[in-house]
């Protein structure tokens, strides 16, 4: 809890530099619970990859969502959907295993069946069944797509934003965002961890500044106590065939890390239920740079009125 000392009692080292380090995370994301903008239920669910901590809001008898978020963030990353969304449907928005949230401080291995796995067992301990609303962003996304490789019969309907899994992330997408990147991890203060994240969003994008703060405080946390992640790789061809439910596909024009037009087009090419849009404007980070577009978005695509038009 804030203020507390956090003793870990799971092997955090493959996530975390230190016992120091994951208790400061755990202390991070414990203050910011008690920011969400609607009550949510805290359950805590077991699956073969560990215990997964999960935030639950909405009406118990409303269509189910589940939230994925992405490799660097955590469940708190849908705080600006649960209040659009709650009144609507019931919310499940898990930490996936390994990111810097509450749920068990240990990666999966993304060459095996293992994130695919979790997802089931997720879906199972929390009595969902098939059919299930997902939606992801980054590799949340992915996450989907490995699930429907292995189960497409747990995806009712899938929404992914600015997913990985189609093409390679940019590697070097230019030498203000390399430089800016450079400067950060050598010397993660607020200016600079201000400076990277601008870049990465764009001269032309600006945050809500509470929202860029929490970025900051993010980034410095994750620079100073976390052994950063890879980005997950692409998923083969015959892995994305499967996801054979109707699926909402969302990038920004100006994503500096991926490629939007590549990921539209190898998607159109191997999901047959698909629809997409390259949103004017925005880049890489949609639910940060416009939560409520992502909302209408999700209250149409979702809403069981969508369902009748196919």
């Amino acid at each position: 809890m804030p203020g507390s000392t956090y003793v870990p009692t799971y092997d955090y080292a493959s996530v975390y530099k230190s016992a120091e380090g994951y208790a400061s995370f755990i202390e991070w994301h414990e203050a910011r619970l008690a920011r969400l903008p609607v009550p949510c239920e805290r359950i805590t669910v077991a699956t073969r990859a560990g215990f997964t901590h999960v935030l639950a809001t909405g009406p118990g008898d409303a269509p189910s969502v589940v939230l994925l978020h992405s490799r660097l963030g955590s469940s708190l990353e849908w705080a600006d959907q649960f209040g659009a969304l709650a009144p609507h449907f019931r919310l499940y928005a898990p930490d996936l295993p390994g990111a810097p949230g509450l749920s068990v401080p240990a990666r999966l291995d993304p060459d095996t069946p293992d994130y695919a796995n979790w997802v089931g067992d997720l879906v199972q301990a929390l009595g969902l069944g098939e059919g299930v609303n997902f939606v992801g962003t980054g590799a949340g996304a992915w996450v989907i797509l490995k699930a429907a490789a292995l189960t497409p019969e747990l995806i009712g309907r899938a929404v992914l934003i600015s997913p990985q899994g189609f093409v390679p992330l940019s590697t070097f997408p230019s030498w203000k965002i390399y430089w800016r990147g450079i400067r950060a991890v050598a010397k993660p203060t607020p200016a600079n961890l201000r400076r990277y994240i601008q870049a990465q969003l764009g001269p032309k994008t600006r945050l809500d500044p509470a929202r860029m703060e929490d970025g900051i405080a993010l980034l410095g946390q994750a620079l100073k106590n976390l052994h950063l992640p890879k980005p997950f790789l692409p998923l083969q061809d015959l892995e994305l065939k499967r996801l054979q439910a109707p699926t909402l596909l969302l990038l920004g024009e100006r994503d500096r890390l991926m490629r939007p037009k590549e990921v539209i087009r190898r998607a159109k090419k191997h999901l047959p239920r698909l629809q997409t849009d390259l949103i004017k404007g925005v880049g890489h980070a949609i639910p940060d740079e416009r939560p409520d577009l992502i909302n209408s978005y999700l209250l149409n695509f979702l809403a069981p009125e969508a369902y009748l038009s196919e």
